[in-house]
């Protein structure tokens, strides 16, 4: 009993982490402009346009995503989209090219905007009944807000530590892809796996259904 009541909360800290994570170096230019403008040696047009590709992979990943969700191991989706943030985020550090910019950019509204947030809905979703998703998504909200915060807190430190500006700024996206690598390995042991789930609620419908029987026919 003891194990099962600390599975949600530690579930529900991990989707608030991996939620968190994958959509703050997409938003970074909020953050840091002047940085990360210097840093591609981007102009304002090109700053925007980024936001914009961005966009879209709202507008035409999340419905694709959903899909997918529906149809395959959601689990490992959710746990690739946060190893590619990582991987997404050390590319664009090591070349720092608006063209980069643009590739990694489309690379990150597919990990986060087609693989992570559909999954992350269907997870949050099946953590519990139909008469507690209110208090589910709400709790769920407040593990993304205080990941937020952690993450945004670690950025600040490595921004201060190396000087701020272009260094600062490399550091700080650094620290987010080293987080997104741990993050996927504890979100890899953590979440469950929603065939065994399946699997489980199957064979406990089978059980009940057989007791059922017997119970009816006296056997």
């Amino acid at each position: 009993m003891e194990k099962k009541s600390l599975k949600l909360p530690i579930t529900l800290l991990v989707l608030g982490a991996c939620w968190s994570i994958v959509y703050i170096i997409p938003f970074i230019q909020y953050i840091w402009y002047d940085p990360f403008q210097q840093f591609m040696n981007a102009t304002n047009t090109q700053m925007g346009l980024l936001i914009t590709i961005y966009g879209f992979g709202n507008v035409f990943g999340a419905p694709i995503g959903g899909w997918i969700a529906d149809r395959f191991n959601y689990k490992y989706i959710y746990v690739g989209s946060v190893l590619l943030n990582g991987i997404f985020t050390l590319i664009f550090v090591m070349y720092p090219t608006y063209f980069m910019a643009v590739l990694m950019w489309i690379g990150f509204a597919i990990a986060s905007l087609l693989m992570n947030y559909p999954t992350h809905i269907k997870m949050i979703r099946d953590l519990t009944t139909d008469e507690n998703q209110g208090k589910i998504f709400g709790m769920n909200e407040t593990c993304i807000g205080i990941f937020n915060i952690v993450f945004n807190a670690v950025m600040m430190v490595f921004y201060m530590k190396f000087m701020e500006g272009v260094a600062g700024l490399k550091a700080a996206m650094i620290s987010i892809a080293v987080l997104s690598f741990v993050l996927t390995g504890i979100a890899m042991i953590v979440l469950d796996n929603p065939k065994e789930k399946i699997a489980a609620e199957r064979a406990k419908k089978a059980a009940e259904a057989k007791v059922k029987k017997e119970n009816k026919c006296g056997c």
